[in-house]
């Protein structure tokens, strides 16, 4: 196995700003994970992973939803009319396809956004790579409080 070399700021990131938005538009948190990044690569991560989760469940529900709407319910007969003829009400399903295909629709907007948000940061990270900055929350009377330091 190769010896792990510290990353040196002077000589310019590991990968290019182009190079690590492509990955992390690909696979969310892996331009992020070349730039030595693991903390905000687990982030986009796990957001992936949930996303993907949840538009997969939410297309299935769909799916139950649409095959259940399909049926309408018989709530009695006309006998008054020859041959007699059902009467029949929409399922309480149908108002709910409109629900599911909304959900999908918002989880797949999620993926879309996390891929791009994602690969974005990456490219700004590329490009920042060389300012020595350091932005923490820092505790305060008031709540907490965002610091950020840098040197010129």
């Amino acid at each position: 196995m190769a010896p792990v070399v510290p990353l040196d700021s002077a000589s310019g990131p590991p990968v290019s700003p182009r190079s690590a938005f492509l990955r992390s538009l690909a696979l969310p948190g892996l331009g992020q994970l070349a730039l030595g990044r693991p903390r905000i690569a687990t982030a986009f991560g796990l957001i992936e992973a949930a996303s993907l989760f949840m538009t997969v469940k939410s297309r299935h529900n769909l799916g139950v939803a649409k095959r259940m709407g399909i049926d309408s319910i018989v709530v009695g007969v006309d006998s008054s009319v020859i041959p007699p003829r059902l009467i029949k009400a929409a399922s309480p399903w149908v108002p709910i396809v409109h629900s599911r295909r909304q959900q999908v629709e918002d989880w797949t907007a999620l993926l879309i956004f996390n891929h791009f948000i994602s690969g974005a940061e990456a490219f700004v990270s590329a490009h920042l790579w060389d300012l020595p900055a350091h932005v923490s929350l820092v505790p305060s009377p008031r709540g907490l409080t965002l610091a950020a330091s840098t040197v010129w």
